[in-house]
């Protein structure tokens, strides 16, 4: 079966744009047996072939480490960005009027947040990211309200990165939804090793 890195691209980006840990970690997985199966890509991943299915398949309520599903969407030649809900409705909807007043000026900050979160994962660099995401943190008027309509207790939101060198993708996937952010993939300017 040929690899088509388009329509991957595209079945990931509507699991993503669902925010649902277990939707997103499926469609990981089907994309994974369509390309060369899981131990080809845990291996290209740099993860052993149990890491893949635990977190993949047996999806806990975090899930995997954002390490994790970095390296995996690299072996199949995509990268992990970040976009406003916003500009994901446009892209669905296309051609919907974007929205004036408040709302626009809300959208553009979210705008510049998820291009400083997207380009803190190019670096690829642990600090990177958790500096814009305190700086996030930072930027909420109330966090305990924040917290609140989040999966993440207050005391806990400043320590998602000091925890473990990467925090989980679930915990990420359920801030971000709350201030208008959310996980998305694109090609990697490279073919991975599986892509004819």
């Amino acid at each position: 079966m040929e690899f088509d890195s388009k329509k991957l691209e595209r079945s990931l980006n509507e699991a993503f744009a669902t925010n649902d840990l277990q939707l997103i970690c499926r469609a990981i997985d089907t994309a994974v047996l369509q390309s060369s199966g899981p131990t080809d890509i845990a291996w290209a991943a740099g993860i052993d072939r149990v890491t893949f299915y635990r977190n993949f398949r047996h999806v806990g309520p975090r899930g995997p480490r954002l390490a994790t599903m970095i390296k995996v969407l690299r072996a199949l030649g995509l990268q992990l960005v970040v976009e406003t809900q916003a500009e994901v409705s446009q892209r669905t909807l296309k051609g919907e009027p974007a929205k004036r007043g408040s709302a626009n000026k809300r959208n553009r900050k979210a705008a510049a947040m998820a291009r400083r979160f997207t380009s803190a994962l190019r670096t690829g660099e642990v600090d990177s990211l958790s500096k814009v995401y305190t700086d996030m943190l930072r930027a909420q008027e109330n966090i305990a309200e924040f917290a609140s309509k989040t999966v993440v207790v207050r005391e806990s939101l400043y320590r998602v990165f000091s925890r473990h060198p990467t925090p989980q993708f679930g915990t990420l996937v359920s801030v971000f939804n709350r201030i208008q952010l959310q996980f998305a993939v694109r090609s990697l300017p490279h073919k991975s090793l599986f892509q004819a």
